[in-house]
């Protein structure tokens, strides 16, 4: 009986070093305590829970060193964590782990890039990706992301600038939708004798008793002769007197009428800036392009060419006439109009005063320089697309 109960002491004991072992699950301690059971010949169900784990580490080892090999993303992260539910270490575990949080700064990287919509971001995370077999849900998205139209592109990037107060990221995206809404809709403005505001050529000649035909012929185009009336619709005189008033300044700066030119681009540009009035605005882009229209004096043409663009700059076109302008400048402007288009832009996002007479020749010369540059907020191509703040 003693000897029996010695037996079973044995057997507790080893149990209970299994269960010792299997808690610290160190390979070398569980082979250790299965052979000291083997010595004794004992089985137990923590006997067989030992050799089930020392299995499962030959197991992991093989699996490991297969899934390096292959470069098998789904298999290296299921070995790790495999490996680490059983405490396994060993250098190719220690490669796998490097490789894990690779992949983990890479899906990192791709998450930045989608939540801020930053095309290069995506593009750099999806490339890093393939360079090391890498694929995740996070990287299809991103570049399910990068397959979106670009219009639906643009403005999901305009929504996170928005929402990230990136002043500057938003304005280049305004800017890039508006020339895709004019690349879209443009047939719809390229006709400027569509615009809603304008008279009809026989209301325009009804304002003289003589030369009527004159009139009415050149009413959508040059003339060297001061209108008799606004270009567009309004019964106010005092509107009327207006258009004839900024249609004289018109003629002396482009050499139809005498006068100090200087003096004549400031005061055209005053008065419309400092009327505030939409439709005064409207008359005078009306004006500039109507005397550009046909013109065959070179020399005036480009004077009123300059003038439009110091307008562009200084006076922000009413959302009413703004595609209109923009259709004529682009389809008629030297360079499919580049630098009035710059203009526009330095104007409705860097407003600024119109200069007076003295400032007139500075204000050309920056000007034209937008033809070489562009404007602080213009869009070359499609660059800088990213946060501007991060």
């Amino acid at each position: 009986m003693e000897e029996i109960k010695s037996v079973l002491a044995k057997y507790d004991k080893m149990d209970n070093e299994c269960k010792s072992a299997l808690d610290e699950m160190v390979k070398e301690k569980l082979e250790q305590v299965l052979a000291e059971a083997n010595g004794i010949n004992h089985t137990s169900e923590w006997v067989d829970k030992v050799i089930a784990a020392i299995k499962e580490f030959e197991r992991v080892a093989s699996e490991s060193q297969s899934a390096l090999n292959a470069k098998n993303p789904p298999r290296i992260i299921k070995v790790l964590a495999d490996a680490r539910a059983i405490k396994y270490t060993s250098p190719v575990i220690d490669q796998i782990i490097e490789m894990v949080a690779d992949y983990d700064k890479i899906n990192d990287a791709a998450k930045i890039g989608i939540n801020n919509m930053d095309r290069t971001a995506m593009q750099d995370a999806i490339n890093r990706a393939k360079a090391i077999n890498h694929v995740s849900d996070i990287i299809d998205l991103a570049k399910q992301t990068l397959q979106i139209p670009e219009k639906e592109f643009v403005t999901r990037e305009l929504q996170v600038a928005e929402s990230q107060n990136d002043k500057a990221r938003a304005i280049h995206r305004k800017i890039r939708l508006m020339y895709m809404n004019l690349d879209e809709e443009g047939a719809n403005f390229s006709n400027f004798q569509a615009f809603g505001d304008l008279r009809t050529p026989d209301e325009y000649a009804s304002s003289k008793m003589l030369g009527k035909a004159k009139l009415k012929e050149t009413f959508y185009s040059y003339s060297n002769s001061a209108i008799p009336t606004s270009l567009t619709k309004s019964n106010d005189a005092a509107f009327k007197k207006q258009a004839i008033t900024i249609n004289k300044m018109l003629l002396t700066f482009t050499g139809e009428a005498k006068g100090n030119v200087e003096e004549a681009a400031a005061n055209f540009l005053s008065t419309v800036y400092n009327s505030r009035s939409d439709p005064l605005k409207n008359e005078m882009y009306c004006q500039l392009i109507k005397h550009i229209n046909g013109n065959p004096d070179a020399g005036s043409q480009d004077k009123a060419w300059l003038l439009l663009g110091l307008a562009c700059r200084f006076i922000l076109p009413t959302p009413a006439i703004e595609k209109y302008l923009m259709m004529f400048i682009k389809k008629r402007a030297p360079k499919q109009g580049a630098k009035w288009f710059s203009a526009i832009n330095e104007c409705r996002y860097g407003g600024e005063k119109p200069p007076g007479a003295t400032g007139i020749n500075d204000a050309i010369d920056q000007f034209n320089k937008l033809g070489e540059s562009g404007s602080r907020f213009s869009v070359h191509g499609d660059g800088f697309t990213g946060p501007s703040l991060l």
